[in-house]
Order: structure tokens, then sequence, then C-alpha cells
């Protein structure tokens, strides 16, 4: 092997190992792996894990767990195919120390919930934010989490998720102020695929957090109320991980030009639901 070779080699290796450093350590698959043993499991609710110092909490959300779940049996119409299991974290650190967001109320990875303690997850939020990330769940144990991240894009599953919450994850911005942003041009287009790494979000868009998922909702359900019985078609083959792009375009033959153009002049003028799709 000549020096010449063997410097090219080198440098790729190098890129590699440089590009593995950052995926493990700068997004959520940090925490892919990471293992959760020194949770407790909750005695009244063995799907329900916590952190010494929140076992109140964990309380809550044992409480709260059930009506959660068959809100998103109901409103996606399929059960859970694997075990629910939900992981309290006692700090913003532990969150983040398994990929998610210091801020967040709550994510999912690796077929696990994670929920931060933070004063903000109330009570009466509390069966909201768990079905948001079990919307998420859901459909993740149906189609794996390369699937669900890959195959299925971010507004997607972010408005389903708001949806089937009755509002869970887009609390600060209201349904009224997310249409009056769109006409002055504060919006998104909806992509058709998601992506592995590095997937779109508000800050994608120049929105905040919460006013995307609003728009995403509002989008989510005018799909839903154009055609009830498409949309269910919709969610039920993407569960039996059918590509996005090809079940979309065959429940909604007119394409999604001609959709985001039609909820953005009329069918976001529309109030949406608070309650089951």
């Amino acid at each position: 092997m000549n020096g010449s070779l063997a410097h090219r080699l080198l440098s790729r290796l190098l890129s590699v190992v440089t590009v593995a450093v950052l995926v493990a350590g700068f997004t959520p698959l940090r925490g892919f792996w990471r293992g959760t043993a020194h949770f407790t499991e909750f005695p009244l609710d063995r799907r329900v894990h916590f952190e010494a110092g929140v076992e109140p909490f964990a309380a809550e959300v044992a409480m709260a767990l059930p009506e959660a779940v068959a809100m998103v049996e109901g409103r996606q119409f399929r059960s859970f195919p694997q075990p629910v299991d939900i992981y309290v974290c006692a700090s913003p650190a532990t969150l983040v120390a398994y990929g998610g967001p210091a801020a967040a109320g709550g994510f999912v990875l690796n077929n696990r919930v994670f929920l931060s303690a933070k004063l903000q997850n109330t009570p009466e939020r509390l069966v909201r934010l768990l079905a948001h990330e079990l919307s998420h769940l859901q459909l993740e144990q149906h189609v794996g989490s390369l699937g669900y991240a890959w195959n299925i894009p971010s507004w997607f599953k972010e408005g389903l998720a708001v949806l089937v919450s009755g509002g869970g994850g887009a609390e600060s911005v209201s349904p009224a102020e997310a249409r009056e942003a769109i006409p002055a041009g504060r919006t998104f287009f909806p992509a058709m695929t998601g992506r592995l790494l590095f997937e779109k979000s508000g800050a994608s868009y120049g929105l905040s957090e919460h006013m995307w998922y609003r728009q995403s909702e509002l989008l989510v359900q005018f799909l839903r109320d154009k055609d009830a019985a498409a949309f269910r078609r919709l969610l039920v083959d993407l569960a039996d991980g059918a590509s996005f792009r090809r079940a979309f375009t065959t429940e909604y033959p007119a394409g999604i030009d001609q959709l985001v153009a039609e909820f953005r002049t009329g069918g976001a003028g529309k109030k949406p639901s608070q309650s089951a799709p």
C-alpha cells in the first residue's frame, strides 16, 4: 500500500469516526442503548418506572396511563402490539442523557417513553402529555424505530400526536393563533418523508415548536375531516408498514399541493375539535 492510498484510507476512517462521535453525542441516538436498571418499578402499575425522588409523580402517571392508552388506541385504530414502558426522569439532565431535549415534557426512544417530572407537567396536563408520547410509541412499535423515523414525516407524527391527545404538546399556541399565522406566511410546507437524523422541527421553518405542533395538528385534522374513512385507512396502512408517500397519495389522490392550498384558503379556518377524531 503506497503512502497516498494509506493517507486516503486513514482520512476516511477518521471522518467515519468523527461522524459516529457526533451522532452519538449530539443526537437522540446517544441514549438508544442506555440502560434503565436504576429506575424503580412502580408497584401499582408495572408499566411505570421512576428515578429516586419522584415517586409521587410516578403515581400520578400511573393513574393517568389507562385513559391515555385508551385515547391512543381508539383514535389511531390499533392496539399497542408490545408492552408500554414509561420512565419518569427526576431531572432534565436525565432526559438529556437518554437523548431528549432538556425543555421537553417527554419523548420516545427505542420503544421507551421518557417523561420529565418538571413542574409544567401538572396532573391536569398529564393525560394529554402521555397520550401525545404514546401516539408516537404506538406507531413506532408497529413499524420499528427506523421505519418510523425514515418513513413518516415529522409534521404528520406531531400533528397526529397533538390531535389524538386533545392538544398535548401545543398548549401555548391556540388554534386561532395558529390559523392567523398561516396567511401571514409563518407556516411550513409538509414534506412527504421523514429523516433518520436531524428531523425537521419548528426551528426548520422559523416557528416555535408549539406553533409548528399546532399548525401540524390543524393540517392533520383537515385531512381527517375531509375524508374520515381515508384518514382511518391511512393510519391503518402506515401501521402495517406502508410507505407514507404511497399510502397518502392512494387515500388522497388530489395530492399534497392541492390539499395544502385548500387547507390554507379554507380548511384551516375550521375550529378544531378537542374530542376524539
